[in-house]
């Protein structure tokens, strides 16, 4: 799949062609993880883990594990549909090659590019998203072990 596209190609089937190229390389990374890994390091990592473990294990259960999978099978979802289109626009280009207006070919490209950008922004969304997730979770446990050690002191 990593050919160079033909020079005497036509524009619309090498723009295909890289879209389908995108596809395949989206659809290797349309699986959220489904399980968190911890990486507590240090002399107090298994306490650290275990309050973790005590105070977050709910929350992510109930609500980041749902999430995860929920957007799991949206990814899934859009990279079917964005599949289906851009093998409908590459029939239209190939049954079409004589039509020299190709306006809904050009529609078709168009449409297939706004989905592909906005499905690469939903995905640096959620990069963010998953990044500052696990910021909170990690001030979260840093905060709860240190009333911890504060309390079992006094």
């Amino acid at each position: 799949m990593s050919e160079e596209p033909s020079l005497t190609a036509a524009p619309h089937m090498v723009a295909i062609d890289a879209t389908q190229r995108q596809l395949a390389e989206a659809n290797s990374l349309k699986d959220l993880p489904a399980d968190y890994c911890d990486v507590t390091h240090g002399p107090l990592a298994g306490i650290k883990r275990w309050i973790k473990k005590k105070l977050l294990n709910n929350f992510r259960r109930n609500y980041v594990d749902v999430l995860s999978r929920q957007q799991t099978a949206f990814n899934t979802h859009v990279l079917e549909v964005l599949t289906q289109l851009t093998e409908t626009v590459s029939l239209l280009a190939q049954e079409r090659p004589n039509n020299r207006d190709g306006t809904e070919v050009r529609k078709l490209q168009q449409k297939l590019e706004q989905l592909s950008h906005r499905q690469r922004r939903l995905t640096r969304e959620l990069r963010r998203l998953r990044c500052d997730f696990q910021t909170v979770q990690a001030r979260q446990a840093d905060g709860g072990a240190m009333r911890e050690i504060t309390s079992a002191r006094s």
